[in-house]
């Protein structure tokens, strides 16, 4: 569970009224998917909030379909934003993996709460390890190919170069995983009471997000961002197999941690939804 049912269905309501806000800012039809990728997130603290209240199974199920959506969204976002059509077999791999967790009777083998997470464990990531490592392999990969579309356009890229609120929401995506990895690596190796953590936590989180904020607004060069956003994307990629290989509790319970920093991403998106609209060339 989110530390506690009350804070994750608090979270829930929180990023379903960032989908309200959204859904009325948005005037590009290109950021189109950008709410709904929000509801997605605020939908997977519903599950975890059901699982712990009720113990019935079909929350974590309805939850991996939730954020198994998530990779495609992202690159078809990307995509969108670059004025290029996605290729509809990039879908095929998640219809794959939703259409086990709908379709399979024992798809989830086990969904336990703690006083910190949920640990869930299913049929991809139990028994088979081949679906298991092409799932990772998609997850990461997708969203991170939309990311390269996205500033190999040169329009975009220029808006990124111009606006740090743009720099700062792409730089939020991959330190809300490297988040996720460092407390979820600190509640396996000592038995962490969800009090002081939630409190201690997000006093990091706004000391990182103001550390982001300078980096932002201080550099802004191309080859900067470049650098920055290479440096803390590989760092993430590799931490996260590294994790996935060595310690097999990450496989049962990483969705489950990553739900308070999840909530980066709702910020974010209210930050590139207002930064990439208001966007004017600056005159030559």
């Amino acid at each position: 569970m989110c530390f506690t049912p009350l804070i994750s269905i608090t979270t829930a309501i929180i990023e379903f009224g960032i989908v309200i806000y959204l859904l009325k800012r948005i005037k590009d039809k290109r950021l189109r998917i950008i709410p709904l990728f929000v509801l997605l997130l605020g939908l997977y603290q519903l599950t975890e909030f059901f699982l712990c209240t009720s113990d019935n199974y079909l929350w974590p199920r309805l939850g991996f379909i939730v954020y198994t959506l998530l990779p495609v969204l992202g690159m078809q976002l990307f995509y969108d934003l670059s004025n290029k059509k996605l290729n509809k077999i990039f879908y095929s791999i998640p219809l794959f993996y939703i259409l086990v967790a709908l379709l399979h009777p024992n798809f989830i083998i086990l969904g336990t709460c703690s006083s910190f997470f949920i640990t869930v464990r299913n049929l991809i990531f139990n028994q088979n390890k081949i679906l298991m490592w092409i799932y990772l392999a998609h997850y990461f990969t997708y969203p991170l190919y939309g990311l390269y579309i996205l500033i190999k356009d040169k329009k975009n890229l220029n808006k990124i170069k111009d606006n740090w609120k743009l720099r700062f929401a792409l730089y939020l995506v991959p330190i809300a995983v490297v988040l996720t990895e460092i407390i979820l690596i600190a509640s396996i190796l000592k038995n962490i009471n969800y009090i002081w953590p939630w409190s201690i936590i997000n006093i990091i989180l706004i000391i990182i997000m103001l550390l982001i904020i300078f980096i932002s607004t201080k550099y802004n060069s191309e080859k900067t961002f470049y650098n920055i956003m290479t440096l803390i994307t590989l760092f993430m990629i590799t931490t996260s197999m590294i994790l996935f290989v060595i310690i097999p509790l990450v496989n049962y319970n990483f969705p489950s941690v990553y739900c308070q920093f999840a909530i980066l991403y709702s910020l974010a998106a209210i930050f590139f939804v207002e930064a990439f609209q208001s966007h004017k060339s600056k005159p030559k």
